[in-house]
This record gives structure tokens, C-alpha cells and sequence, in this order.
């Protein structure tokens, strides 16, 4: 009987522990503000391309986290958000011209909890400064939900060839 006890209050420890370890999901937002989230983000997405085609980049740093982390074509690793403020200042205009058409493509928006991620394609018909361009992108951004709103963490982009 001690036996049974003993074996009894172990799984109980056991299973205590493995829940503190894996605690349960979070509850999913309602559909409603889902669907209004994911608007937001990507209204986010497409007002960062307007704005860079007018030359400005400080709205892609005012949505950024502190912890943002990119790895845009062209570069070599992903670099951080110091990095980012540094490129934001030395490209300062250089996207002025630059036209993203058609607009952009939405592929998928997941969610879980406090974290999306918009994958979307771009079609690049005008380099910044009025070159013509054909150059195509898959896009993903890793946005995460703050008090503040919704911030960008993470990004990637690749050249479709």
C-alpha cells in the first residue's frame, strides 16, 4: 500500500513539474479582434512601403522593437536594430522614387498569442532615384504584441529568381 502511495504522490510531483514546464496556451483572441489585429498589421505592412517610396524610414523604426532583428537581400547576416538605425541615417532619401507595384501580396497572416507573421510578396518596378526595376521579393515580418501595439521583431526578405 505504502508502495502504491509513494508511486501515486510521485506522478503527482511529476505532473506538477511538466505543467510549470509547458504552461497552457494562452486563450486565442476572439475572431473579432483577430480580424482587427491582423488589418492593423497589415495596413502596418503596406504603410511601410508608402512611406519608403517617399523617402521615409523612420516610420519602419518607430514600429520596430528594440530587439528587431533583419536580414534584408544584399546582406551578408541579419543585423539588429542598432543596425537598422545606422542604415535608416546613412540611406537617408535613397528610397525616395522607389515604386512597389502592383501593391503587395498577402500570402498568410498566422497567430498565436502575442506573435504574427505576415508573409507577403512585393514587385518592384521603380529603383529608388527613378530607375526601372523589376525585382520581386517574399517578405516575411515577425510583428509581437506589446502594451505599447504591435512592433516588429523579426524580418527576412529573398529575391525570387
Amino acid at each position: 500500500m505504502l508502495g502504491r502511495i509513494l508511486m501515486l504522490a510521485t506522478a503527482m510531483v511529476s505532473s506538477a513539474a511538466l505543467a510549470a514546464d509547458n504552461p497552457a496556451p494562452a486563450e486565442a483572441p476572439s475572431e473579432t479582434a483577430n480580424a482587427a489585429d491582423m488589418a492593423l498589421l497589415w495596413q502596418h505592412e503596406q504603410d511601410l512601403y508608402a512611406k519608403r517610396g517617399q523617402g521615409d524610414l523612420t516610420y519602419y523604426l518607430s514600429l520596430a522593437d528594440r530587439e528587431y532583428t533583419v536580414w534584408a537581400p544584399g546582406w551578408e547576416k541579419p543585423n539588429g536594430y542598432a543596425e537598422l538605425v545606422k542604415a535608416v541615417a546613412d540611406l537617408k532619401d535613397v528610397t525616395r522614387g522607389e515604386v512597389i507595384t502592383p501593391e503587395l501580396k498577402l500570402i498568410k497572416i498566422s497567430r498565436s498569442g502575442n506573435v504574427a507573421l505576415v508573409y507577403y510578396s512585393t514587385h518592384r518596378t521603380q529603383a529608388p532615384g527613378g530607375k526601372a526595376a523589376d525585382e520581386r521579393y517574399d517578405t516575411l515580418h515577425v510583428w509581437i504584441r506589446e502594451p505599447s501595439g504591435w512592433l516588429l521583431l523579426g524580418g527576412m526578405a529573398r529575391a525570387k529568381t
